[in-house]
């Protein structure tokens, strides 16, 4: 069913962009917004859920000459696709990710790109930039991989987790003042399944300068860690509200079924905890885990690659999530 629901969209838009004459946001509302969110929604997750990332901050977040190409000639920006857990198969081994699931994105006309980019632009919003300092090259490449462990989901220099954008292609494709101004905080964006973290004036410039500075490398797709096969399932949207979120934000390192081997893990200097072994979360209580959710790794004396959460996730699904993993080893058995 949805393999037949993606398949219809596509001739949908394929259809509406066999039509010249319609503009820059008809084009967008039509058929964007089938698999895009164009504004905010109350529900946060109604956006996150679509079958393609919210396109709110397009005109402020890309550079206008590079959506140009890429709309005539779409290619992947996300190695493990948009929710990587749709296209995560789970082995012994580790999880991995089924390129024959990811779906591709349609092109469009240059006609038809020059339109919908001028529409884009014209949504553009201005915002102040994030206060920034001076900050060595060698702090950059520590602070990325290391300390606020950036590495463990994005790929940068042909390193790096698997889940987010890869940023080998950020100096070219990310405006620069949107970028300092994400980082510093995220969650005055577009819903994205990523941490807030509170950076100094000085960690900002060291990760913005890293991402600036590294040489633009050919998209590796994550070919070391995909899998091609035969017909294979995309995996639904969790109906349970406790399930989704796990899969959105703990399945990329912990694995979508909690046994700490998802994607990412093998771009981590510490391995995820397993939520399925009785075991180890017997040594747990609950507060363990909240706190481990909402104030990150540091807070219960484990490493620093566990972020915290508490910018991003809700008080309440935050302790949705504590029931949710709790339950995973008490269903495992182990």
């Amino acid at each position: 069913m949805k393999a037949l629901s993606a398949l219809l969209a596509l001739l949908v838009f394929g259809a509406a962009m066999a039509q010249p004459s319609l503009s820059g946001q008809e084009l967008v509302e039509s058929q964007c917004a089938a698999c895009h969110a164009l504004k905010p929604e109350a529900d946060r997750y109604r956006m996150v859920l679509r079958e393609g990332p919210p396109l709110i901050d397009v005109g402020r977040k890309f550079r206008r000459g590079w959506l140009l190409k890429w709309l005539q000639a779409p290619e992947p920006i996300r190695p493990a696709g948009y929710l990587p857990f749709r296209y995560t198969v789970s082995e012994p081994n580790g999880d991995r990710i089924d390129a024959a699931l990811i779906p591709s994105h349609p092109a469009v006309s240059e006609k038809q790109a020059e339109s919908i980019v001028e529409w884009f632009f014209s949504q553009r919003q201005e915002v102040p930039p994030p206060a920034t300092t001076n900050a060595e090259p060698q702090r950059g490449e520590l602070q990325f991989r290391k300390i606020l462990g950036c590495g463990g989901c994005h790929r940068l220099g042909n390193e790096g987790g698997l889940s987010s954008p890869q940023l080998e292609t950020a100096r070219v494709r990310l405006d620069a003042q949107w970028l300092r101004a994400f980082i510093s905080d995220t969650s005055t964006w577009a819903p994205a399944c990523m941490p807030k973290m509170a950076l100094s004036p000085v960690q900002l410039s060291a990760v913005v300068g890293l991402i600036e500075n590294t040489p633009e490398t050919p998209s590796q797709a994550a070919k070391a860690r995909t899998v091609q096969r035969g017909p294979s399932v995309q995996s639904a949207v969790p109906t349970d509200r406790a399930a989704m979120l796990y899969q959105l934000y703990c399945s990329q390192c912990h694995g979508v079924r909690g046994n700490g081997k998802g994607i990412n893990a093998p771009f981590l200097f510490v391995a995820p905890r397993d939520h399925t072994s009785t075991e180890e979360m017997s040594r747990l209580t609950d507060e363990d885990i909240l706190t481990a959710i909402q104030s990150g790794g540091r807070a219960v004396g484990k490493s620093a690659l566990m972020p915290s959460w508490a910018g991003t996730i809700a008080g309440e699904d935050i302790r949705v999530l504590v029931g949710y993993v709790r339950s995973l080893s008490a269903r495992s058995g182990s």
